[in-house]
């Protein structure tokens, strides 16, 4: 019987160690708005707000999230300031390879489409506030 639970255990390290995990983390620097529904492509980052300086992270792995590595996709987002949100995707797609730290920083440099909008002209995130 211990025999068994030894042939179990191995085959349950095995398909363990063949999953393949990367991470991502998403920082909001622009000053007096948060960000919402962070998302990654499909996947989800963090529902919470983030707050000028907040950083929200998740670990993503291919057999949970069903995806290959390397991959590549858009950051997308709600910005909110006041009663105003508006939903935003960066310009640029953002590759992540297998067992690689992905580090995102929105910023008042950080370009942004509004696919809302008919034609997708890339802005950039800038508030001239007090």
């Amino acid at each position: 019987m211990d025999f068994r639970y030894i042939i179990l255990s191995a085959f349950a390290l095995l398909f363990v160690s063949c999953d393949k995990n990367a991470s991502i983390s998403v920082t909001n620097n622009v000053g007096n708005v948060s960000i919402e529904n962070v998302s990654y492509g499909d996947i989800s980052i963090g529902y919470k707000f983030l707050l000028p300086g907040e950083t929200v992270s998740k670990i993503i792995s291919d057999e949970r999230d069903r995806v290959k590595f390397p991959m590549s996709a858009q950051l997308q987002f709600y910005m909110v300031s006041g009663e105003n949100k508006v939903f935003l995707k960066s310009k640029e797609a953002y590759t992540l390879n297998a067992d690689q730290h992905l580090k995102i920083i929105i910023d008042d440099h950080t370009e942004v489409i509004n696919p809302m909008k008919a034609s997708e002209t890339a802005l950039k995130i800038m508030y001239y506030g007090k």
